[in-house]
């Protein structure tokens, strides 16, 4: 959800591991993305929690080449762990 908007519904698989969250990303987030107005996407801020499948070395190289901004360790902008600032939504 950004904003007012709602993207999905988008079905994760069981588990998630670094391959399969790379083609996630690859086809359906970016295929969400694609019919999202330019308006949301110029300011839109990508953020991850620390799960491992994050942190991938391809994972990171392929966010950093689509986005321009994120929030995660290994991103843009740095978060300190346990920040009152991030909590997952409610």
């Amino acid at each position: 959800m950004i904003d007012d908007l709602l993207i999905g519904p988008i079905i994760l698989p069981a588990t998630m591991n670094r391959p399969r969250f790379l083609e996630f990303l690859q086809t359906e987030f970016h295929e969400a993305l694609t019919e999202m107005p330019l308006s949301y996407l110029v300011g839109m801020i990508l953020q991850l929690d620390g799960a491992p499948a994050y942190l991938a070395v391809n994972v990171r190289n392929y966010i950093g080449s689509r986005h321009r901004q994120s929030i995660g360790r290994g991103g843009t902008i740095a978060w300190p762990p346990r920040s009152p600032d991030l909590i997952p939504l409610e």
